[in-house]
């Protein structure tokens, strides 16, 4: 230890470890002087170990600090150092993995268990010679002893406790050099080596790949990826050592799709990323974590392009999974800044780990790319990794270093002053364009709130929920072939205006161009009627990330009530002609809540026609025709599409798409193993051929429950399962699992998968999702049984009743809740903000059924009779 500050007490990080307090000792490194131990203690609440030197230790000297102890090898919440087990036939087998992230350090050694307290590692592992040992360092002697071995690890650079790794196992690897001479190795159970190649060539290209594109080598001589069959979380980016859930690192390129390669992809790069971007470079505390997770999420995409480019990232899916997904979190008053004031204890560490980190984090980069350019950006990047190596930062420091490097290359930008706004506090802009003459426009910002009666917390008094915004615009007598559209800056004001070069009156204007920015864009309406006349004649004429960016803003201002629903259709109505992934995915994903608010209505028929008839062209394209050549990253994109096509054709009942789920389902019936229903459409195949079946085809799902090997199948089961519309069949369905359920004693902790854990709560939740008739019985159920449901598992229970708000949309609904916070008026305080915010959802979709439903009804039934 190094002593910057004279003083004889040492305070350490300790939990659930058996401590032999009468073996510590604290001794001067150089002379060896033992400074003696007065009083040892603990504080439970911030889980210290707390040492009381006789002698003080003085400033600038080193220490060193002994202590015998005995940790627990944990085998019940997947953290720490825990056990692992899978099955080989009927034997089951062991495997010893850590994780440390975030304050589980703790756990395994008395740690100084904070990010900002690095040191370097030596590592000593003893196991059996059936077994092989790693860590973050190559081993660089053994000795063997019978039956045992002892590891003796290299030192490790100056690190983050947390990001120590240790697994024991009986696991076999690939390896390849990459260009550097890193030995990369990918470890898997013997029985699924065969599936570890796309993860290794995948690892070392990104790797190889960072590595020039920080101009920053690898700071370590080796680089394993281990496959374990249970994690906490989808993958760890322990320095040297990474670990998966195996789900995300084993790829059978037989039988795996490509939507499965493409989630590896992300997180493999993602974990990739962090070798720079959080462990060469660590945040300096908790909630500046962004600066970890936020450049990760980015990067991973960035790492994907460049190894797979013919995967059209940006264009394709970028902005389903992080903009649009930024965007529906952080529109609430549930909402929070991506740098929040505290994270202090371990639930506000976990708490902020969310999608505001993640792809808020990821957004914000994108939105920076646009401001300095990716040559001026990532050169910043670069002093900012090299300044501060092996150390911790601040975001107050990325902007230093950004501010300078702008500056030497000719940008006059503080970019504290301009990005602060966008982290410090929560949500994010809606600017509206408003056409004054050919040439002009006005634009006016303010906070974008999806319920415009949600109380949004005060803003800190320097921001005031006003933005810097970097607003990039185009209209239509401009050629969009450029990268670099028009740009005004909106400098934390209210309103403002843009000059429009060269327009003319039939112009239209399109803002946000790519949607670069982390801001909506609404129009004046005349605006919007020239913008779906474009998208009728010629749709290209748009990009792809903006047709995208139009359908969802369209539909998200109609939740907030500024546009009605109706425009946001006419938007969407050319997509019969769009055969692109991303303006689709806008679209079916934002029809989800509409359809929640027309299902039990006289509207919803004519929805469903609607569907049915906007999705037919792609659905006739592409049909059930499912071939390898799927799998060539070329045609990603279409497959994306196609497996959307599918769905939402089956979802409104296209009699082609039944037909051809039924007969998939009957043959799977016949013969499962040689008939098997693509991956992912077996689910929409299954739950279709159920919801028009009988109950044949519900009694076979039900009998395959039984089989818990596959758990992806087990998981389209227990959904299809709740697709039927026999209520006998749901009520028997849910009758099984409430008798399960009161069997169960106390609240189960499973360990987690990919998949959601199966229990009474998780079909309630399906059951809600599938169908009108679902919706109906799930409910009724848990207001029949909740009393019972409460006693046992109070928490699940609560949000298993509140959540039922989400589709209520009339106000003998909301007296139903209002009515049932009254009766459960001693529930525990988290229970009662769910509570009211269960009112505020069902507030919010009853001024939208009043605002929208009547003219959409119309709308509909015309382009029906049409």
């Amino acid at each position: 230890m190094n002593c910057t500050k004279s003083t004889n007490v040492i305070t350490l990080h300790a939990l659930k470890l058996d401590i032999d307090e009468n073996t510590v000792k604290v001794n001067e490194i150089d002379t060896n002087e033992d400074m003696g131990v007065s009083k040892i203690s603990t504080d439970e609440e911030y889980d210290f170990f707390i040492v009381k030197t006789k002698r003080n230790m003085q400033s600038g000297k080193q220490y060193r600090i002994s202590i015998n102890y005995v940790g627990l090898l944990n085998n019940s919440d997947i953290v720490a150092l825990y056990l692992s087990t899978y099955k080989v036939g009927d034997e089951t087998r062991y495997a010893v993995a850590s994780q440390l992230e975030h304050v589980f350090s703790r756990r395994v050694f008395p740690s100084f268990d904070e990010p900002a307290m690095k040191a370097t590692f030596d590592i000593i592992i003893k196991h059996r010679n059936t077994r092989s040992a790693l860590s973050n360092m190559p081993v660089i002697r053994n000795e063997t002893d019978g039956d045992w071995n002892t590891a003796y690890f290299d030192t490790s650079p100056v690190m983050s406790d947390y990001l120590v790794a240790i697994v024991v196992s009986d696991f076999v690897y690939k390896e390849k050099l990459t260009k550097s001479g890193v030995k990369f190795r990918v470890w898997a159970r013997p029985g699924m080596i065969d599936t570890v190649d796309f993860s290794l060539d995948l690892g070392i290209k990104t790797l190889e790949y960072f590595e020039e594109l920080w101009n920053i080598s690898y700071p370590i001589p080796k680089l394993d990826m281990v496959a374990l069959p249970q994690k906490m979380y989808g993958a760890m980016e322990n320095w040297g050592l990474i670990t998966y859930h195996e789900y995300y690192m084993l790829f059978n390129k037989e039988t795996d799709s490509p939507l499965k390669a493409q989630r590896m992809a992300r997180l493999i790069s993602h974990e990739v990323a962090h070798m720079w971007f959080g462990n060469l470079v660590t945040m300096a505390w908790w909630n500046q974590a962004w600066l970890n997770e936020g450049f990760a999420s980015h990067f991973q995409y960035v790492g994907i392009d460049h190894v797979y480019p013919e995967w059209k990232t940006f264009e394709v899916y970028y902005q389903d999974i992080v903009t649009l997904r930024a965007f529906s979190v952080d529109a609430s008053s549930d909402s929070h800044p991506t740098v929040m004031p505290n994270a202090d204890w371990s639930y506000e560490m976990e708490q902020q780990f969310d999608a505001r980190l993640y792809d808020r984090g990821a957004q914000i980069i994108m939105m920076m790319r646009s401001i300095l350019g990716d040559t001026v950006l990532f050169e910043g990047f670069r002093n900012y990794l090299n300044k501060r190596s092996y150390g911790n930062a601040y975001t107050d420091d990325l902007w230093t270093d950004l501010t300078e490097t702008a500056r030497n290359s000719g940008i006059d930008i503080d970019m504290k002053e301009v990005m602060d706004p966008w982290l410090l506090q929560l949500g994010f802009p809606v600017v509206t364009i408003t056409r004054t003459d050919n040439t002009t426009a006005t634009v006016e910002q303010k906070i974008f709130v999806l319920d415009s009666e949600d109380e949004i917390p005060d803003a800190p008094e320097d921001f005031n929920y006003i933005w810097y915004i970097p607003l990039t615009y185009t209209h239509s007598g401009e050629s969009l072939a450029t990268d670099k559209p028009s740009l005004a800056w909106m400098n934390r004001t209210l309103t403002g205006s843009i000059y429009l070069n060269g327009a003319s009156a039939d112009n239209w204007i399109l803002g946000n161009v790519y949607q670069h920015g982390y801001y909506r864009v609404n129009y004046d309406l005349d605006n919007w009627n020239k913008l779906i006349e474009q998208l009728a004649t010629d749709h290209e004429q748009i990009p792809i990330q903006n047709r995208a960016a139009l359908i969802d803003d369209a539909f998200n201002l109609a939740r907030s009530g500024d546009v009605n629903v109706v425009l946001a259709f006419k938007v969407a109505d050319y997509l019969r002609n769009d055969g692109n992934y991303a303006p689709w995915k806008a679209f079916i994903s934002n029809l989800k809540y509409v359809r929640r608010m027309l299902e039990k209505t006289p509207a919803y028929g004519y929805l469903e026609e609607f569907g049915r008839d906007l999705i037919k062209p792609i659905y006739t394209k592409y049909g059930w025709n499912f071939t390898a050549s799927d799998l060539e990253p070329q045609n990603h994109g279409n497959y994306l599409l196609k497996v959307e096509a599918i769905q939402l054709s089956c979802e409104f009942n296209d009699e082609d798409c039944v037909r051809e789920a039924k007969s998939a389902y009957s043959n799977w019936m016949d013969d499962m193993e040689n008939n098997k229903i693509p991956f992912d459409v077996r689910g929409t195949a299954m739950c279709t051929a159920i919801k028009h079946g009988g109950q044949d085809e519900w009694m076979f799902a039900y009998r395959e429950l039984n089989n818990p090997s596959d758990k992806s199948l087990l998981d389209n089961i227990t959904t299809a399962l709740a697709c039927t519309q026999d209520v006998w069949l749901l009520e028997k369905y849910l009758d099984d699992y409430y008798r399960e359920f009161l069997n169960t004693t106390g609240v189960v902790v499973q360990p987690p998968t990919e998949y959601d854990v199966i229990d009474l709560f998780a079909i309630i939740k399906k059951m809600r999702a599938q169908s009108a008739v679902g919706s109906f019985v799930a409910n009724t159920f848990t207001l029949t049984h909740f009393d019972e449901m409460k006693s046992r598992d109070a928490t699940k229970a609560f949000k298993t009743l509140w959540d039922q708000a989400d589709g209520m949309r009339m106000k003998s609904q909301y007296k139903l809740i209002e009515d049932l916070g009254r009766i459960y008026n001693d529930m525990p305080q988290d229970e009662v903000k769910a509570f009211y915010k269960a009112l505020r959802n069902i507030n919010a979709n009853i001024r939208w059924m009043e605002k929208n439903y009547d003219s959409l009804e119309t709308w509909l039934e015309e382009k029906s009779e049409n």
